[in-house]
């Protein structure tokens, strides 16, 4: 389940799972690509609800990071440490924005 909300030109965008995995995937992805073509490009992710993550949840949000392009940015909250474990194994961390503070 997402909720989002526009906080000044920012989308924060609330990931109420604990799995972000294929079967969030797919939604996750559309839901998101809706919110792009109405011409939104700066997003904050709280992932404080989500313990695991899988490749096609990894898929989807660098796929968001790509589909906002250079002019967009994508933000990680609320990371949890198994997640980031993913993040670290597949190296993914070095290309996303993530606010550990958060």
């Amino acid at each position: 389940m997402l909720e989002s909300n526009k906080v000044g030109d920012m989308v924060m965008v609330k990931i109420g799972t604990s799995c972000l995995d294929a079967a969030f995937a797919g939604d996750f992805q559309s839901q998101m690509t809706e919110i792009v073509e109405t011409g939104e490009r700066h997003f904050v992710l709280d992932m404080s609800d989500v313990e695991h993550i899988d490749s096609d949840g990894l898929s989807a949000i660098v796929g968001l990071q790509k589909l906002v392009g250079r002019a967009g940015t994508v933000e990680l909250t609320g990371v949890s440490g198994s997640v980031m474990k993913v993040f670290k194994l597949t190296r993914v961390h070095q290309t996303l924005l993530i606010n550990q503070a958060a």
